[in-house]
């Protein structure tokens, strides 16, 4: 489905315009995502006017990396268990209870946020099945939202199911309670945008990423021509989306193809109608890097400033 259309005159700060879209290209880094009713897109529109689709994550890569994440931390455990128990052998019983009591409380609950917050909304089992968490704008998750989704897994994580027999009680550490994620799970699957409990609370989505091949022939801008002067009736371009479109062509190499072309062709398009370009439009459709480049080589190569008068105008 072709983006809805673009409006050519949105003026917003370049440095909010430009974060805006490059959290675009590190989200849509590769190909898209096959998710439980077919593709599952969530389309985000930036200050710049501009249509990102983000590629939404289903609940069975979800599950996955969650497995991976759960063997992670229970192995940490285990660990920490050989070194805990002579210890408490030792004498120290209360002493390595406790620190084992924390070191369970720090994997519970601060895993998950530590690297969701710091390691660009990566748990290594998401990295592992190619996922990622954002805000629902589109942007790189923060340390707040992060702490708001993962202390709201507890009740993502019901029901329990204890394993103990039916005539014994368990106890509050063993054996532990497993948890089925019944309503995260019926969450995700009502939610149009695939969220769970604590995804609607901290306003995040969990979106797929892959990793990008550069593309065969990258862009060399030092050999583009730029636009014919005479083919532009309309002003030169708010300094807003200039830098949008340098720092566009600045992350081109960490797109493919499909994906470079998918996120250039809304904005050669916007810029075209503010300069009402009087060139082929079908050009502009077809090849929007192309077009990109040679607006970037119009207004943004420094030997020309000196033949750009109105430069500083926005």
């Amino acid at each position: 489905m072709a983006p809805p259309p673009v409006a050519a005159n949105a003026a917003a700060p370049e440095t909010r315009a430009t974060d805006e879209l490059l959290g675009g290209i590190d989200a849509l880094g590769g190909a898209g995502l096959l998710g439980r009713a077919g593709t599952l897109r969530m389309r985000v529109e930036t200050p710049e006017n501009i249509v990102l689709e983000l590629p939404l994550a289903g609940v069975t890569r979800r599950c996955g990396a969650w497995l991976i994440d759960t063997g992670i931390r229970a192995a940490i455990l285990v660990a920490a268990l050989l070194v805990i128990v002579p210890i408490a052998c030792a004498g120290l019983g209360e002493f390595a209870f406790g620190a084992f009591l924390l070191l369970a409380f720090v994997s519970e609950w601060g895993y998950f946020t530590a690297f969701e917050a710091f390691n660009g909304g990566r748990t290594p089992g998401k990295a592992l099945f190619g996922l990622r968490v954002v805000r629902t704008d589109g942007g790189p998750v923060t340390f707040w939202p992060a702490l708001v989704r993962n202390l709201l897994r507890f009740a993502d994580a019901l029901p329990l199911m204890f394993t103990a027999p039916p005539h014994v009680m368990p106890s509050l550490l063993w054996p532990p309670p497993l948890p089925l994620y019944g309503l995260g799970a019926l969450c995700c699957t009502l939610s149009p945008r695939g969220q769970r409990i604590g995804d609607l609370f901290a306003g995040t989505v969990v979106i797929r990423t892959h990793p990008a091949t550069p593309p065969k022939q990258p862009v060399i801008l030092d050999k583009i021509a730029p636009l014919d002067r005479a083919l532009i009736a309309g002003p030169r371009p708010p300094r807003s989306t200039l830098a949008t479109v340098d720092e566009y062509l600045a992350r081109r190499g960490v797109l493919d193809h499909e994906r470079g072309h998918q996120l250039a062709l809304p904005l050669a398009l916007a810029v075209a109608r503010r300069l009402r370009y009087g060139g082929d439009p079908a050009g502009v459709k077809v090849y929007p890097m192309a077009f990109l480049a040679r607006v970037w080589a119009t207004y943004l190569r420094p030997e020309d400033d000196a033949n750009e008068p109105d430069r500083g105008r926005r």
